[in-house]
């Protein structure tokens, strides 16, 4: 079967799921007083599996907005109201051809927490749950990874990068297609209704945007950041045990059918993925170790908080990383080859090329043309370059198909999202004015995340991206606190001009400065009288 029909079965399955609260016995006494003894509404782990942090009082408050997440009333609020309310739900009678609404069903990760403390499977009549049975067999996890998407400027959404999950499915025997077509992507998202850019900050500022959880082929993921968007991926594979990826699958069905407020700064794709993660595996701490603002690379340097979490990293370079570094590999001539191929790939190659160089020159041909088709899939002159394509693959096939592909470019580790600076930024100086002759001093903070002069570990080379950069100046003469210049947000790609790329180096930038000038009354030293308006401008 084809990711593409197990994708098919599990959204059908997930879509199955209904929220009739249906009717609710009393569960058994015992049952309530075991759990009340065991104290397990104010355990971490059902803490975590509810979503439940310290509110603005130091209550606990449930960060999941949906109502259809809770069996109580109060469940919002209420860990302990929560609990009993689920142990009740699950003892109340199923509805022939209505399991899929059972609590039972609509709460699996609830059930297997609560059996391994309770034993509940022995005192309860189970339903067959349609839907999950199809989930479970769909997904079937086995592994699980936190995928860091670098930053693109095109797009302001993911300006700062993005994190998602990599269920890694169980490979089924005999099967021999890659991992990509198996394994599904899923991640935290925005659901967006609007266009305008200035309504869509302030949403996305203000939590207006409900927060969902969706699943994709893995395959589908890679085509759509690390081809279309030319952003590298980074794989973290986390050293979880099998019961906490059963949990974490189970989980993410529950939140599946559910919505949590999304803000764009604090709990966003990075923050979620995370206190998801804490649910499955309460034995370890995350979200701690976050600041207030969260950005996406935050995520990864939190788990390497946790020693041991992190088993395994893979670098996975998007086309233009590709084609990039095959370049790099050759010599002038051959780069000379290469730039006429991708404009006449019928053009003969020189004789004194051996064959090997003939296959590189055409597997960096290839890579260019992938690059330039993933930069705009719907541009109508992609019919020229698919025909490019298809001649320079024949003619590398014809050439030789004994030789292998050129190997794979190295992962640039210095670039590991996970040894980037800290977003935040104070900065202190002083100064003092010929004009007035007096001094002055300056504090700056910036809340994210990176300008040409940080450290360039762990960011992109070219490109900056700065957000709410204030710089206060105070005049000791004057003894006046102002505000000297604020950039709400400032954006700057700088694209290498090379024969084989043409993109334009741009910058945007939103921002307020205050101009010192002796002429305006603001700026008007102590001791001195303010000039009389001038009908001339002044320089």
């Amino acid at each position: 079967m084809t990711v593409h029909a197990l994708a098919l079965r599990l959204i059908l399955a997930l879509s199955l799921l209904c929220f009739s609260a249906g009717a609710a016995a009393s569960a058994e006494p015992r049952m309530i007083a075991d759990a009340r003894a065991m104290r397990l509404a104010q355990s971490v782990a059902w803490q975590r599996l509810l979503h439940y942090r310290p509110g603005v009082w130091g209550t606990p408050v449930s960060e999941v907005d949906g109502e259809e997440f809770f069996l109580a009333p109060t469940g919002k609020h209420d860990p302990e109201a929560e609990l009993e309310a689920t142990l009740n739900a699950f003892l109340a009678p199923v509805v022939p051809g209505h399991e899929d609404a059972h609590a039972l069903c609509r709460f699996p990760a609830r059930r297997f927490f609560l059996d391994e403390r309770l034993h509940l499977e022995g005192r309860l009549h189970a339903p067959t749950c349609p839907a999950l049975a199809v989930y479970n067999a769909a997904l079937d996890p086995e592994a699980v990874t936190i995928v860091y998407s670098a930053n693109y400027l095109n797009n302001p959404a993911s300006a700062f990068g993005h994190t998602f999950v990599r269920v890694k499915r169980r490979r089924p025997a005999g099967n021999t297609e890659p991992s990509e077509r198996l394994d599904f992507g899923v991640d935290y998202i925005a659901n967006t209704d609007t266009h305008n850019p200035l309504l869509y900050a302030f949403k996305g500022l203000t939590g207006l945007f409900p927060g969902v959880f969706r699943f994709h082929s893995y395959e589908y993921k890679i085509r759509e950041y690390g081809n279309s968007e030319a952003r590298d991926l980074w794989e973290y594979d986390l050293a979880l045990t099998p019961p906490e990826v059963r949990l974490f699958a189970l989980h993410l069905w529950e939140l599946f059918a559910t919505h949590i407020d999304y803000f764009y700064l604090t709990q966003n794709c990075s923050y979620h993925v995370l206190a998801a993660i804490e649910a499955a595996a309460p034995r370890i701490d995350l979200l701690s170790s976050l600041n207030t603002v969260v950005l996406p690379k935050d995520t990864i340097k939190a788990l390497f908080t946790v020693p041991g979490l992190v088993r395994d990293i893979r670098y996975r370079p998007s086309l233009r990383s590709q084609f990039r570094g095959q370049v790099a590999r050759l010599g002038p001539r051959e780069k000379d080859m290469v730039e006429r191929l991708t404009h006449d790939p019928t053009a003969p190659m020189p004789s004194n090329f051996s064959i090997v160089e003939r296959v590189r020159m055409l597997d960096a041909a290839v890579l260019v043309l992938d690059a330039r088709l993933a930069k705009a899939p719907k541009s109508g002159k992609n019919a020229n370059i698919v025909t490019a394509r298809a001649w320079l693959v024949q003619r590398r096939d014809l050439l030789s198909q004994s030789l292998p592909p050129a190997p794979p470019i190295s992962a640039p580790l210095d670039k590991a999202p996970e040894r980037g600076h800290d977003s935040m930024r104070i900065t202190f100086g002083t100064g003092i004015t010929s004009q007035y002759g007096n001094g002055f001093a300056t504090f700056g903070y910036r809340l994210a995340l990176h300008d040409l002069a940080d450290p360039p570990d762990g960011e992109p080379e070219l490109s900056q991206l700065q957000f709410l950069d204030t710089h206060l100046r105070y005049d000791i003469g004057r003894r006046a606190l102002t505000l000297d210049s604020i950039t709400f947000a400032e954006l700057l790609a700088l694209n290498p001009l090379t024969r084989f790329e043409k993109a334009l180096s741009w910058r945007a930038r939103a921002f307020g400065v205050r101009l010192h000038d002796r002429g305006c009354a603001t700026s008007r030293s102590v001791g001195r009288s303010a000039p009389r308006p001038s009908t001339q401008p002044s320089f």
